[in-house]
């Protein structure tokens, strides 16, 4: 007991992560559980920041930033794909070590670390299919979605901004949302007419517009920020990760640029 005591404190102060460090084999709930001093990262489908690519490899903006720093840390790592809401629930369990690209909320710091360097700044922004603007045209503040005929889609889980969160109690407002798994849906409802638009960061949108051709016909009605970029950051599981590991990753982080993120060429791609 002594020594296997010895070897768990050993592993806490060298890595930081590794005594109660557990990975699935693929990313299924009934999969067995295996020790392994690998850090776990969640990330959801959210092109071109997070997503799978056509060979099933992780891939995207998010994927590079975050594998140049637990590179330049030294750090081994494997990356999962869950919904965005799942991978919130196994940070809190310590099913998953890091989830990336997280908004830092009072309820989170309960069960997670954040970093203090910021990972991602971003705008989240309403879009809507242009055939609706004439009744989108007064809105200046989300209150006044209840007001509008139509429904938006939403993304489960996600925080886009205090006001947002604010109005998420009112019933009212709630009726107005369309709870989704990604942009992509949200989109395909929108192009379909069975929503109006959609809330998402403005570079996921305009990434998903151009991929479709459908750029000219959606406008951004409402920045949810006022103008403002919001900050996201590495959340971890306090279950499996220590403070000191947190501090030692961002100090990568200080040194660290993103990579540079190039959009698609909206009229290249629709004109082939």
């Amino acid at each position: 007991m002594i020594k296997n005591a010895f070897v768990v404190i050993v592993c806490s102060l060298l890595f930081g992560y590794c005594s109660n460090s557990f990975g699935y084999s693929q990313t299924d709930d009934n999969q067995e559980l295996a020790k392994t001093a690998t850090l776990r990262i969640g990330y959801d489908d959210s092109p071109p920041n997070r997503y799978t690519d056509k060979d099933g490899n992780p891939n995207g903006y998010d994927i590079e930033y975050l594998s140049n720093i637990l590179d330049a840390a030294n750090i081994d790592y494997q990356f999962y794909s869950y919904p965005w809401k799942r991978i919130v629930r196994h940070i809190e369990t310590g099913q998953l070590d890091i989830a990336m690209s997280a908004a830092k909320l009072e309820e989170r710091e309960k069960f997670a670390f954040f970093s203090e360097e910021i990972f991602k700044l971003s705008s989240n922004i309403l879009f809507i299919e242009k055939s609706y603007t004439e009744q989108f045209k007064e809105l200046n503040a989300l209150s006044l979605l209840p007001s509008i005929p139509a429904q938006i889609g939403v993304m489960r889980g996600t925080s886009y901004s205090d006001e947002y969160q604010s109005l998420l109690s009112d019933s009212n407002f709630a009726k107005k949302l369309v709870a989704l798994n990604d942009v992509r849906q949200a989109l395909n409802l929108a192009i379909t007419g069975r929503i109006a638009g959609f809330i998402a960061t403005r570079e996921v949108a305009l990434y998903e517009l151009a991929l479709r051709c459908q750029s000219h016909n959606f406008v951004e009605v409402y920045d949810l920020l006022k103008n403002e970029s919001t900050a996201s950051f590495l959340m971890y599981s306090k279950k499996t990760i220590s403070r000191d590991l947190v501090n030692k990753i961002d100090q990568v982080m200080k040194r660290l640029e993103r990579p540079n993120e190039n959009l698609i060429d909206v009229d290249a791609h629709c004109a082939s």
